[in-house]
């Protein structure tokens, strides 16, 4: 019996094709899975009782469409997104219980300064391998694995950097003076990151559509300048993550030069971390998978440099003897970070499980391809570390300078 060209009459006996009344016809397929015609009428059915279809799926009907490959990769692709929501269901009370306490940000700031900090590692790197990305690749025709891999990276990063503007704008609450930030004509730390993020989530859109629609590139100079505008605005919005805290003096353990590097090297590795899996949810894996496995060695480097600034942000004013205002309060938030009430959550969650842990998985499989799911772990600890790391700094916020607070 033919691939597809056999065909069965009458209801048959057993199988999948059992449903069926008798003298309908079905199409037995490379598998041997028996289709009904009128798939049209189940598509219907199935969206009008999408629970009836679920049922279905679970207890096997045959009638019950398949995933797929394609879909299988939506479905990923979206619980990748959304599983950067997920640890807050656990630490959200907490957070909530203390917003009065800190009395400077809320939990959109938080989120923020994850999702704008991801969103611009996960820019500077798909611009960065954009870039690497052969010429003869491009320039007669985009090949499938370049598109999928592209046009899925730059649809998350724009999510990513959307979500985390508006985190910032609810944060904010003067809707009325946001055109100001654009107009006002002065150059600070709050202009440069509101044009940073505007920029790079335009950038971003305009390259999800370039690798979603066109066949070529038609010029290489147009390409390179595009990219690397990308790669600038992923590096400055990841950049102004740490600036955004760091230019506030009334806070003395944010007040240091260590803090914008740290929030970079965190967001420039979930990137590294990401990247991967969006290789995959594009199906782009098993033509790429040898071209990203260098991105191992490189995130243990920016790993290990992370770990290097948060050592100085949290160590340096443990060793300042200072008796100023400004020293003691330094002391006393590094102090609560260290061996105070969140000590559990910095040593073990952000450091064990953030840092040393994915750290020791790469150096491991140095010498070896790594696979899918080694990518999946070490992103899984990366991202958590990285959110749980911005909610230990932002909490450090409860030790303001004496003399700036008029006490």
């Amino acid at each position: 019996m033919g691939a597809h060209g056999a065909r069965a009459r009458g209801a048959g006996t057993g199988g999948p094709g059992t449903h069926l009344a008798s003298g309908a016809r079905c199409t037995v397929h490379r598998r041997g899975h028996l289709q009904d015609p009128s798939a049209a009428h189940l598509r219907e059915e199935r969206r009008a009782r999408p629970e009836a279809a679920a049922l279905a799926v679970a207890a096997g009907d045959g009638r019950a469409c398949r995933l797929g490959r394609r879909g299988a990769r939506r479905v990923a692709f979206a619980a990748l997104i959304g599983a950067g929501y997920l640890p807050w269901g656990h630490f959200y009370p907490r957070i909530s219980a203390t917003r009065e306490e800190v009395g400077l940000f809320g939990i959109e700031v938080v989120c923020y300064l994850f999702l704008g900090g991801v969103g611009g590692g996960l820019c500077a790197v798909l611009a960065t391998l954009a870039l690497a990305v052969p010429a003869a690749s491009v320039a007669q025709s985009v090949q499938p694995a370049y598109r999928g891999f592209f046009a899925r990276g730059w649809s998350l990063a724009a999510l990513l950097l959307f979500a985390g503007a508006l985190c910032l704008l609810a944060d904010s609450g003067n809707y009325p003076a946001l055109p100001q930030l654009f107009l006002s004509g002065r150059l600070t730390y709050l202009t440069v990151g509101a044009y940073a993020l505007a920029t790079a989530l335009g950038c971003c859109l305009a390259a999800m559509v370039f690798w979603r629609c066109a066949r070529c590139v038609r010029s290489r100079a147009v390409y390179r300048a595009a990219h690397g505008l990308l790669l600038a605005a992923g590096v400055v919005v990841a950049l102004y993550t740490g600036l955004f805290l760091a230019d506030i003096p009334a806070v003395a353990f944010w007040h240091t030069p260590w803090l914008p590097p740290l929030f970079l090297c965190s967001s420039l590795s979930c990137g590294l971390a990401l990247t991967p899996l969006v290789a995959w949810a594009g199906g782009a894996w098993p033509a790429l998978a040898r071209a990203l496995r260098p991105l191992v060695a490189v995130d243990a480097a920016v790993i290990g440099l992370e770990m290097l600034c948060l050592a100085l942000v949290v160590a340096l004013p443990l060793l300042d003897a200072g008796a100023d205002s400004f020293a003691a309060a330094q002391r006393a938030a590094a102090l609560d970070v260290a061996a105070g009430a969140g000590a559990p959550l910095f040593w073990v969650a952000v450091v064990g499980a953030g840092l040393v842990l994915p750290l020791g998985l790469e150096v491991a499989r140095r010498r070896h391809a790594p696979s899918l799911p080694f990518f999946a772990v070490v992103a899984v600890l990366v991202v958590a570390g990285a959110l749980l790391m911005r909610y230990c700094i932002v909490n450090a916020g409860t030790h303001p300078v004496v003399y700036l607070m008029g006490v």
